[in-house]
């Protein structure tokens, strides 16, 4: 399930997804490209002329055209690649140019320690729980398979091994060893596929990991050998990219992905993860998706949310990716694995996976790069038996049939591991049982709080996908169930016979609602309508307020405390909130009694960041849990300074990415920021970040923000500047590393201009220091100011202890309030 989509600063460090059990999460690694070279892509219009310019300027010689994706793989002499990158990135004839990254494994496999395929069939041979498995052997029952080519984009393919030799894709239209490209594809003699790595026809595996994945999609079943793929009937297409150094080049990647799109493979397995966006990769991938081929993708090894920290290809937004998280035998996500609610699909299991190894042998390893072969084969079986699914049904089929786990909702987008005998019997056409208890709970002015037992998936096993509240004035039956309101904030179904319940908002006094419920399936399938409840909502509320107004004259830095007391007179529930006004200040205002910060304190100190680290920061795609509401984007104003001036930085002391100027001011809702730059923006590579100390701690001074490519930790809050190439700035939490969310951007060609809410700063008066730095996809090349840091003026606020409630028919609530000006006014 992916997220990247538009085309920005490449960064890949790529590596094989396996993981031994004792292994910490794993760190990013330095990037690394193969030197003098770089792919290239020109603009379908680009003249010759200009394509000629570019390919001279850089004296480069061809080392490979791809032909589906129309891109070109250069070797470049005469300029770094860097420099190359930076200087035709942005051209006019120039859709994209960037390095030929190079990819590696990061870990090795587990000793052999038990000698059950537990992911198949879990008998807890290994202390999980029994039954915490795919469903193998139900789903054989079905089919075992047919000739489905499955390509294994990995390190190679062991393809002798008895246990897998069978089942090795042999091309039909290549006769073997005679020395001629017989069916004109370009490769001559390759009759099991191909290796990128040494460019010849013996794609043999040099790590075993490769060999591995291989034989948990296909290993030969019911020959009394070794072990059983998830499939037993195959084609198995080996594609080698990465080779023995441990490393491979995305070029051959890319080429992987070329060939078996060419030779009508239907499933990719890639066990294999990295940390940047390829626009190159991305265009391979998409050609694949067109031409029907699905292609699952490991999660990744650091356990960390790619969410937050997208890791491709897994989180390319492509409808063909499918992004595969690590179960246990105990059914819980792997702490190795990568998670993330909307960027990987399910799990699968991924710890101590038996299966074939180089040289006819076998053994265990652990990874999402296990987890990802799990899913291909399931794949496979499900179009051996549909073989006639697009890519978008056979995935809806695989999504829509996982087990529900509880340690994976929330975790996972499907909440579930892969059962892949469910996905088998296709369409389900049971629906789930109706409701039959809902009850109005308790009643207020405005709302209605309800509960039910929850129904199942398939009648009463299992749980439902979700469900589809109603309320209206007048009864709900069958017949008119879909012309009443929806009321969206329903929780997600829970296993059949769990209590749950809602509390429905929004509604008015004095009024009678009838409200009814009915749950559907992940297949569409829909229950019969609920019983009808309905309540009828409480009178108004009636408030009294004493005093009505308060005032206090107070010198810079001081403090008073007043009382109000707000009662409600009727019957009905009183909501309240207090707005407070705030009086902007002319200088910067003391902070005493300050509101609590809304991001977590961290618990120990953090391991710093490299610049590198931050290249990993969320796209827009990935802001689905914002902290605050996202801010209007504000125009921006390279030539007439709108805010105060708080940093100005020298002209041209970076060559490469410069800073003039930061202009800033806080009003009473948002931090307002506009920068001008002396160079163009290219916001497919543009990096940095504003630091922000909300607490303007003098006292030890402000901490350059960055300095030697290392976080510098200090500062409260950053703005990072890595997700221009979405049109948003991206604020963490810089202590805990917590991301706070997305905000709009305006984009200049000299100029960035933004506001973030004060709210998402855990602010109340917008006072703070500021300082940063910025720089491109190769590290920082300008930090400001020079003398340390640059002070926004703040707004002085009128506290207010708590700010909103709730006040029972009859009863009252009184409130300390803070006071550094007038106060503000009531509503209700």
């Amino acid at each position: 399930m992916s997220r990247g989509t538009s085309s920005r600063a490449p960064l890949l460090c790529v590596f094989l997804a396996a993981a031994t059990l004792a292994a910490s999460p794993a760190r990013s690694e330095p990037t690394a490209f193969k030197e003098g070279e770089v792919l290239i892509k020109f603009e379908p219009n680009a003249s010759r002329g200009d394509i000629n310019s570019v390919l001279g300027a850089l004296h480069a010689t061809r080392i490979k055209h791809f032909g589906r994706i129309n891109a070109e793989h250069e070797r470049i002499s005469g300029i770094s690649v860097e420099e190359a990158v930076r200087r035709f990135r942005g051209h006019r004839a120039v859709a994209y140019i960037e390095p030929n990254y190079l990819v590696h494994t990061q870990a090795v496999p587990n000793d052999p320690s038990f000698g059950d395929l537990w992911g198949l069939r879990n008998t807890g041979q290994i202390g999980g729980i029994p039954g915490a498995d795919i469903r193998a052997v139900d789903a054989w029952n079905t089919t075992t398979g047919s000739d489905i080519v499955v390509a294994m984009i990995d390190t190679g393919v062991d393809y002798t091994h008895p246990d897998l030799a069978p089942n090795i894709y042999v091309n039909p239209g290549e006769i073997p060893g005679n020395g001629v490209d017989d069916d004109h594809n370009g490769f001559v003699d390759d009759v099991h596929g191909w290796d990128f790595v040494n460019h010849d026809n013996e794609p043999r595996d040099d790590l075993g990991h490769g060999t591995h994945t291989a034989g948990t999609v296909g290993a030969v079943g019911d020959n009394g050998l070794g072990v059983v793929g998830v499939c037993w009937h195959v084609k198995l297409m080996p594609l080698k990219f990465i080779g023995g150094s441990l490393f491979g080049e995305i070029a051959d990647a890319i080429s992987c992905i070329e060939y078996a799109t060419m030779m009508h493979a239907r499933v990719m397995s890639n066990s294999w993860a990295g940390g940047g966006f390829s626009q190159a990769l991305f265009d391979a991938i998409k050609d694949a998706n067109d031409s029907g081929i699905l292609f699952v993708a490991a999660a990744g090894n650091s356990g960390a949310d790619t969410d937050i920290a997208p890791l491709y290809p897994a989180d390319y937004d492509i409808p063909n990716v499918i992004s595969v998280a690590a179960t246990t035998a105990s059914d819980d996500k792997a702490s190795f694995s990568n998670y993330g609610l909307t960027s990987v699909d399910l799990g699968a299991p991924g710890v101590q996976i038996l299966s074939t190894a180089p040289n006819n042998s076998y053994r265990y390893m652990s990874g999402t790069s296990m987890a990802t072969p799990h899913v291909a084969g399931a794949l496979a079986l499900i179009l051996s038996r549909y073989p006639t699914l697009s890519v978008g049904d056979a995935k809806k089929f695989l999504l829509r049939s996982t087990d529900p786990i509880p340690l994976l909702r929330g975790v996972v987008a499907t909440g579930g591991r892969l059962n892949v005998a469910r996905a088998l019997q296709g369409p389900d056409t049971i629906p789930p049982a109706p409701i039959a208890d809902l009850r109005a709970l308790a009643i207020a002015s405005n709302r209605i709080r309800l509960d039910w037992t929850a129904t199942g998936d398939d009648g009463t096993i299992g749980a439902a996908s979700f469900y589809d509240l109603r309320y209206a004035t007048f009864a709900i039956d069958d017949s008119n169930f879909d012309t009443a309101p929806r009321f969206t904030a329903v929780p997600s179904p829970l296993p059949y016979g769990f209590p749950q319940e809602v509390t429905v908002g929004g509604l008015l006094p004095s009024t009678t609602y009838y409200l009814a419920i009915r749950a559907q399936d992940r297949f569409g399938n829909t229950s019969p309508v609920s019983n009808m409840t309905s309540a009828t909502t409480l009178i108004p509320p009636k408030i009294d307020v004493t005093p009505t107004a308060l005032a206090a004259s107070l010198s810079s830095g001081g403090s008073e405390a007043r009382t109000i007391t707000v009662r409600n007179l009727t019957q009905g529930t009183l909501d309240f909130e207090i707005e407070a006004v705030a009086v902007p200040s002319t200088g910067v205002a003391a902070r005493g009694g300050s509101a609590a910060k809304l991001a977590p304190v961290a618990s120990e100190p953090l391991p710093v960041l490299s610049w590198r680290d931050y290249l990993h920061a969320t796209s827009a795609a990935h802001a689905t849990a914002s902290a605050v509401p996202a801010a209007s984007s504000v125009a921006a104003s390279a030539s007439a300074a709108s805010l105060p001036v708080i940093i100005t930085d020298p002209v041209q002391d970076s060559a490469l990415v410069d800073l003039t100027q930061v202009r800033a001011s806080s009003d009473d809702t948002n931090l307002n920021v506009e920068m001008d730059f002396n160079s163009a923006i290219d916001r497919q590579s543009f990096g940095g970040f504003l630091s922000l100390d909300t607490d303007q701690n003098r006292a030890t001074g402000v901490p350059v923000p960055f300095g030697n490519g290392l976080q510098v930790i200090g500062a409260d809050f950053e703005i990072q500047f890595f997700t221009l190439s979405s049109g948003v700035v991206s604020v963490y939490h810089t202590p805990t590393r917590t991301f706070i969310g997305t905000f709009p951007v305006t984009i200049g060609s000299h100029s960035l201009t933004f506001r973030v809410p004060l709210v998402a700063l855990g602010d109340d008066e917008g006072s703070m220091d500021v300082a940063g730095v910025v720089g491109d996809i190769t590290g920082p090349t300008d930090w400001f100011p020079d003398s340390g840091h640059g002070s926004v003026a703040g707004v002085r606020w009128v506290k207010v202890m708590p700010r909103v409630g709730t006040v029972p028919p009859g009863g009252r609530s009184i409130w300390i309030r803070s006071a550094r000006v007038r106060c503000g006014s009531l509503r209700r």
